[in-house]
């Protein structure tokens, strides 16, 4: 490829630009149609927030490195900052690696706040070209039976790792070893769902059947749990924090169940002039019964006091 002639090359170029717009087709369409713009898909990557250039790659710098080094066993990393080097030996391979840094540079400048799902994007080519430098670290042992067995030696190192590691996210997922940020998301945030699920699969021994019941939570939150909502008792999803639903529902009916996720998006009981009963709390991981995150309450209108004749 190095001696192709640049027609040839340009070529080329032009056939990946097409495949990156085809990739893209279909998200970008769906976004025209529903003319919302771009920023539900950039989010944080849409804009700076008015970040300096030292202040947003810095801390973005620094979570790409703690998903190195915060995912399990530190055997990983290193194992895969050696293919990485291996890699670099090679001319073909420090291309390879200019390809890979380059817009993986760009993406922590630019982005305000990088999370793991946009990190994911340097990850995934990261694992790809550490695989092609034991590649390059294996074809120079020259005879094959050295090769099969290094392979089959580094299968054994991995595998010891990812074994433990996977039974630890099947069983007990709030107990995996993650990095701060990554935790905050999956397993201690509200994205993560855990106190939400528990709260549904108890709705039949905590709230009677035909009460009416109330989310104080995101949207998307109250919707998931209502997809778990086997036993067909399902939550009301007003938008956040739910408190005109919640004193509609208290007016008609004079007692309404409101499941609350922490704040900042649940609404303060204290609020609703009602009596409040703290039924049961549902812990995140690392929480207690006491200090839970998500707590289902029952509100019971208020007495009227009676006219003075």
């Amino acid at each position: 490829m190095g001696r192709a002639p640049w027609q040839q090359r340009i070529r080329h170029l032009g056939v990946i630009a097409a495949v990156g717009l085809a990739c893209f087709a279909a998200p970008l369409a769906y976004l025209a149609l529903r003319a919302e713009g771009f920023n539900v898909v950039l989010g944080r990557l849409a804009g700076s927030e008015g970040l300096t250039l030292p202040a947003r790659f810095g801390p973005n710098l620094a979570r790409v490195w703690a998903q190195l080094w915060e995912y399990g066993p530190g055997v990983w990393a290193a194992l895969l900052l050696v293919g990485l080097a291996a890699l670099a030996l090679a001319r073909t391979g420090r291309r390879l690696l200019l390809a890979w840094v380059a817009p993986s540079l760009a993406l922590m400048a630019a982005a305000s706040e990088l999370w793991p799902r946009h990190i994911l994007v340097i990850v995934l080519p990261e694992l790809a070209l550490a695989g092609a430098g034991w590649g390059v670290v294996l074809a120079r042992l020259g005879s094959a039976r050295w090769q099969w067995a290094a392979a089959g030696g580094l299968s054994v190192v991995l595998l010891a790792g990812f074994l433990p590691y996977a039974a630890t996210a099947y069983r007990d997922p709030g107990a995996l070893a993650l990095p701060a940020f990554a935790r905050a998301q999956y397993v201690t945030g509200h994205a993560a769902g855990f106190g939400i699920r528990e709260a549904v699969a108890a709705f039949p021994e905590t709230v009677p059947p035909g009460a009416p019941l109330v989310a104080s939570m995101f949207p998307a939150s109250c919707r998931r749990a209502n997809f778990y909502a086997t036993h067909g008792i399902e939550m009301a999803c007003p938008p956040p924090p739910g408190l005109d639903a919640a004193a509609a529902a208290l007016a008609e009916h004079g007692t309404v169940y409101v499941l609350v996720e922490a704040p900042p998006v649940g609404l303060d009981i204290a609020a609703l002039d009602a009596h409040a009963t703290r039924v049961a709390g549902y812990p995140r991981p690392g929480e207690a019964e006491a200090t839970a995150s998500v707590v289902l309450w029952r509100l019971d209108a208020a007495p009227t006091p009676p006219t003075p004749e």
